[in-house]
């Protein structure tokens, strides 16, 4: 009878089971999973975010979904991209055309979790024993704009494919040939906190998106076949384009002190590969300004993930484990209550509300909202 029990079918999870909302700040979802990089949708009404697993899908990472602002039942976004088929797509950040007619996601493959024995079955021998963080878990990204109704293959939207810098290989005769690994700055924190830096936003055109290849911030203009540098952006990510089109806000990581060692990857007949593995300290992060030319460079306050206002005149940004809010000039700092715990903000398209990534004691995320107008 237990078995019986313990192997009965049961439905999918259903949000609008849990209590309604009621005075902000609520929380919208309840994954056991991580809950990341929340963002409205052009009417306000839902939030979009990414999502550990969902209803009877394979077990995956990084699936997007959108729920209902008030609560409600969390659906697939872009349900003809994730299916049972298609299950090994990764899909860990999403952002609306200023239209609401496209929605610019970025899918993600050749991602390494943790180092284990990833590629060395007995094990790497290294030349310190403090190995943490120095693989780097980002290969590549592939930034597409789709028709948010869906339709077509997805091979035939328009796409920008970045290869992360990380891994590379020295082509110098020697067996086996000395393997480069490179934590920058991006790789360590995506590797430590899973930190969305290649994020797409959308220019109020609805023509060109930025976006972050982790070494600095690129401009691709929809359709074309390769994005412009904005220049002055070295370690820039996680840009937001203003709605006036006249800024865009991201974040600068500042790169401190490196570290260096080998590693080799030992079998019974001798050496099979060679790695040198270089990891960099990140020291601050930097909410900062630069035109979309790079002609101008404004250095805002100390924080990351910034957000826009809708009229254009604040951002909003995480620093200290919670949210805060500052003038576009640097004036008028203020912590935003009710978000102790915050990340990754986005304010609704009517300014009222702000959902976020709210971490919890296991180390996961659910997406939260608070109310703009009564500073709850």
């Amino acid at each position: 009878a237990l078995a019986l029990l313990a192997c009965r079918e049961v439905g999918p999870f259903e949000s609008m089971h849990r209590p309604p909302p009621g005075d902000p700040p609520w929380r919208l979802t309840f994954n056991p999973g991580d809950d990341r990089a929340p963002a409205w949708s052009p009417a306000g009404d839902s939030v979009y975010y990414s999502a550990d697993g969902f209803d009877d899908l394979p077990p995956i990472r990084d699936l997007l979904l959108r729920v209902p602002r008030a609560g409600g039942t969390a659906e697939l976004l872009l349900a003809d991209v994730q299916t049972a088929v298609t299950s090994d797509r990764r899909l860990p950040s999403v952002a609306p055309s200023p239209d609401g007619g496209r929605i610019a996601y970025a899918q993600l493959w050749n991602v390494y979790e943790d180092e284990g024995t990833e590629g060395c079955r007995l094990g790497w021998v290294c030349s310190s024993s403090d190995t943490v963080g120095s693989i780097p878990p980002l290969g590549s990204v592939m930034c597409r704009v789709r028709a948010a109704q869906g339709g077509g293959s997805i091979e035939d939207d328009p796409a920008l494919r970045i290869d992360f810098a990380g891994w590379s290989i020295v082509d110098n005769g020697q067996v086996p040939p000395l393997e480069l690994l490179e934590s920058h700055p991006f790789q360590v924190l995506y590797a430590l906190e899973g930190a969305r830096i290649f994020r797409p936003t959308w220019a109020p055109d609805g023509e060109r998106v930025a976006l972050s290849d982790g070494l600095r911030l690129l401009v691709w203009r929809v359709g074309e076949a390769q994005a412009v540098p904005i220049p002055g952006t070295e370690d820039g990510v996680g840009p937001g384009w203003s709605p006036d089109g006249a800024w865009i806000a991201y974040t600068y990581l500042e790169r401190g002190a490196s570290r260096t060692f080998t590693c080799v990857c030992p079998t019974a007949f001798g050496v099979s590969r060679r790695q040198e593995r270089t990891v960099y300290e990140v020291v601050s992060r930097r909410v900062r300004l630069v035109r979309p030319d790079g002609s101008e460079q404004i250095d805002l306050a100390e924080g990351e993930d910034p957000a826009w206002t809708p009229d254009g005149s604040a951002i909003v940004f995480s620093a200290g484990n919670r949210l805060w809010r500052i003038g576009r000039d640097g004036s008028g700092l203020v912590e935003i209550p009710g978000t102790v715990g915050g990340r990754e903000p986005a304010v609704s398209p009517d300014g009222r509300y702000l959902t976020f990534a709210r971490g919890n004691a296991i180390g996961m995320h659910d997406v939260w909202v608070v109310s703009l107008d009564s500073g709850q």
